[in-house]
């Protein structure tokens, strides 16, 4: 297995039906698809299994699962894209 692979796989390990907490709303993931381009990686999740919640996730090369978790409670319910590119 390549390192490409291993990287998507990983994140779609880490993300996967992971619940994460918004407001008062929580919410849950389902990983679509992850594209890695370089040291980024690109992640359309859906949010509560509902087609139409897509979200796109740009994680930087240095960024962590806490801090794509951290953007995904603070970002407002309204994005459709977050970029995470440091960690926090």
């Amino acid at each position: 297995m390549g390192t490409t692979s291993s990287l998507a796989d990983l994140w779609f390990d880490l993300l996967d039906g992971r619940q994460v907490k918004n407001g008062q709303r929580t919410i849950k993931l389902f990983v679509q698809g992850i594209h890695v381009d370089g040291e980024s990686v690109w992640i359309q999740v859906a949010r509560n299994e509902q087609p139409a919640s897509r979200l796109l996730l740009h994680v930087g090369p240095h960024a962590t699962v806490h801090d794509v978790l951290t953007a995904l409670r603070e970002t407002p319910s309204g994005r459709d894209r977050i970029e995470i590119s440091h960690a926090a």
